[in-house]
């Protein structure tokens, strides 16, 4: 199997005791390998996972690879908007949107895990400790957002960091 097959393995990863995909299939590990095998995606460099504007459907847990979030802006002028590697979560945005705010495409050949809402509530409901792992990541996603803001006000002048709080 090639070597990003590997990496993806449940036996490999640090994560296991707290993985969001593997919390929606409680197996061993070894059957975990195997299930996932089977409900994971794979994605080559330059397919999207999905687009700015889609509607939301699930949060993407990467096994792995990685991958690029975007925006366009009106001049068609790509921002990066974040990097994911391997377990983390991609789409959290989207959830009291609706829709992606960006889009995301893969780097690299990428596999990935879908988790519904639906999924995320009842692990949420019945798994504490993957329930604490799916707040942190909330809470680092929050965190990377507010020094991405800060960064670029750092580089305003007063009247445009004032102007930029009120519009925001």
């Amino acid at each position: 199997k090639p070597i990003y097959h590997l990496r993806a393995r449940c036996s490999y990863c640090h994560r296991v005791p707290v993985c969001l995909a593997r919390a929606l299939q409680p197996l061993s590990i070894s059957d975990t390998d195997n299930s996932l095998d089977n409900h994971s995606h794979v994605l080559h460099a330059g397919e999207h996972l999905f687009y700015a504007g889609e509607a939301f459907q699930s949060i993407y847990v990467v096994r792995s690879g990685s991958f690029k979030a975007y925006k366009n802006n009106e001049n068609g002028h790509e921002t990066i908007v974040a990097l994911y590697l391997g377990t983390e979560l991609i789409g959290l945005e989207a959830i009291d949107r609706g829709v992606y705010p960006y889009s995301a495409v893969a780097l690299e050949t990428s596999s990935y895990c879908p988790v519904t809402p639906e999924q995320m509530l009842q692990i949420c409901q019945t798994d504490t400790e993957t329930h604490q792992e799916i707040l942190q990541a909330i809470s680092r996603e929050l965190d990377k957002e507010q020094e991405h803001i800060l960064t670029i006000l750092a580089h305003k002048t007063a009247y445009e960091q004032t102007a930029a709080f009120i519009f925001n």
